[in-house]
């Protein structure tokens, strides 16, 4: 399996986010291969002054209370979740780095990096946008195509049906060729 989809739940909308959790699965076209899923410690984000804002704490209020439910638990240091992270895969393996946003996701992560002092395990290049990917078809066939998570606002789960809902859109296109 050569493609991994990312998901991040965060404080912030800016590249300098507390990131709440960090959720990924490796994938091809036509399965779903190993996982990895943690809570991130906010206070150990604050100490490498990443940021918050107000703005999506309210929006993180409004949220149904399951997927609320990531504050209830103590999360681990950052720099652990991401050495944890950096060790899950065969990096050498993955040839896309998947994100509902590569200025997103990708961007707050890599500053996490850097905030910690390790390494990115992808290079650059190997980023993708999943909402860009999804824009390109016809609201029809998203439709038919899309996989909704079973709990919202949750790293892992919106990982695992952005994977599985990109799986059925490239089989989409190989059909209708």
């Amino acid at each position: 399996m050569d493609k991994i989809m990312i998901d991040i739940e965060t404080l912030d909308t800016r590249p300098t986010s507390v990131i709440l959790s960090l959720g990924a699965v490796v994938f091809d076209e036509t399965e779903l291969g190993r996982t990895f899923h943690r809570r991130i410690d906010i206070d150990s984000c604050l100490r490498l002054n990443m940021t918050v804002s107000g703005s999506t704490i309210a929006w993180w209020m409004e949220q149904p209370d399951v997927a609320r439910k990531l504050f209830q638990t103590q999360g681990t240091h950052i720099t652990n979740v991401l050495d944890a992270f950096t060790r899950a895969f065969d990096w050498e393996k993955i040839k896309e780095v998947w994100a509902n946003g590569t200025d997103f996701d990708l961007v707050i992560l890599r500053n996490a990096f850097e905030r910690t002092g390790i390494r990115c395990p992808w290079a650059y290049y190997k980023g993708r946008d999943y909402r860009t990917v999804r824009k390109l078809f016809p609201q029809a066939v998203l439709n038919e195509c899309s996989v909704e998570p079973r709990i919202k606002h949750d790293a892992f789960e919106d990982a695992t049906s952005q994977a599985l809902t990109l799986q059925r859109l490239l089989q989409y296109m190989t059909k209708e060729r």
